[in-house]
Parts: structure tokens; sequence; C-alpha cells
């Protein structure tokens, strides 16, 4: 009996590719397969589990780990991509920051669908493949030169990587045990104080041409 039980669990678990297999399910499984775990925490067996299949059909669908791992992250990129240049450069800016903000953070906090790799997952294996490093750095860029546009040209020079790296810095938060509404009110703060710098900044500079003229 034990024989035939073994063989029933063995059979149910579907071989090859699956007939159904949904080419844009399945990348978005994988990409939380590497947020839960990591890319070394991530084994084969972890995302022929989640994916429905077998390991000659994985790397035939999307390659080695390694490749899944890039390509996850250059999913992630478009996406981010997308969100921040559809932030708005017309609105106040207190309400233009709190929307880049919400747009840098979309798969960091625990509701989301289709967790967020990153800046987190991503940052720990920088250091050992320069193809990582340099994903990372492209998300890096694009998250500060949408700040800049944010921001206006009235904004000091430091303005953008200031709010480019409070939105890294805050999906670290949200992706880390402490709690959301301790890192919203934080940013909340460091928002408040950005604004009041730019308004502040761009208050002077426009006396002082005014004064010139």
């Amino acid at each position: 009996m034990t024989s035939a039980v073994g063989t029933q669990q063995k059979s149910a678990r579907p071989r090859g590719r699956p007939r159904n297999l949904d080419s844009a399910v399945m990348p978005s499984t994988i990409r939380a397969c590497f947020a839960r775990k990591g890319f070394s925490g991530t084994s084969i067996e972890d995302l022929s589990e989640a994916t429905g299949l077998g390991t000659p059909s994985l790397y035939n669908a999307f390659g080695d780990k390694r490749q899944m791992f890039l390509k996850s992250l250059d999913l992630e990129y478009e996406d981010v991509v997308s969100r921040l240049r559809s932030v708005t450069t017309e609105a106040p800016l207190a309400d233009r920051l709190r929307a880049y903000l919400e747009a840098a953070t979309v798969g960091y906090r625990e509701y989301d669908p289709i967790p967020g790799i990153a800046f987190g997952a991503a940052l720990a294996d920088t250091s050992d493949d320069p193809e990582v490093a340099r994903r990372v750095r492209d998300f890096s860029t694009e998250l500060e030169l949408v700040a800049a546009d944010v921001l206006g040209p009235d904004a000091p020079s430091s303005s953008a990587g200031l709010l480019s790296t409070l939105a890294t810095g805050l999906c670290l938060r949200l992706r880390s045990c402490a709690s959301s509404l301790g890192s919203l009110e934080h940013a909340a703060s460091s928002l408040l104080a950005l604004t009041k710098t730019v308004d502040a900044t761009g208050d002077a500079r426009r006396t002082s041409v005014g004064a010139a003229a």
C-alpha cells in the first residue's frame, strides 16, 4: 500500500511543460520566490515547486537560476520606470513627492501582490555579480532622474539624490520587520522637511532674480 501511495504521489506532479503555462504569470511567480529568499537562498527546487514546472522545463522556458534572477530584475525595472514616469509634475510639490514615493515603493509593502527584489534581495548580490550590480545602479539612476523632474528646476541639485535615497530607504524599511506605520511616519516627516527646503530655496531664487531685474 505504501508503494502504491508513493507511486500516486509521484504521478500527481505534472511532468514537463504544463499545457496551461501562463507566460505572464510565471515570471511574477519566480520574482516572488527570489523576493522571499534572495538569490542564494532560492533553490531550483523552490522555483520548480512554485511554478509547477519540472527542472528541465523550467530551464527550457526561463534559463538557469541566474538568468531567471536577472530577468526578474529586468521585469521589475520596466514596472518601476513605467510607474515613476507616470507621476505628474504639475501637482503641488507635496503631492508630487508623495506620488513619487508611492510609485517607488510598490512591491515592498506587505499587501503588494508582486514583491520587489531590487532594493532587498538583489542588494546582497551586487558585490558578487556585476550584472546584478549594474541593474541595481539602473534602478538608482532612474529614481534620481525622476526625482529631479518631480522636484522641478528650482530645487537644489542635491535634493534629487536625497529624495531617491529616501525612496530606497523606505523600500528597505517596508521590506524589513519595521512596521509600515513607523516607516510611513518617518517618510512623511522627511517629506515635510524636504518640501520646506525646496520651497524656501525656490522663493529665495525668485526673489533674487526679481531684485536683480
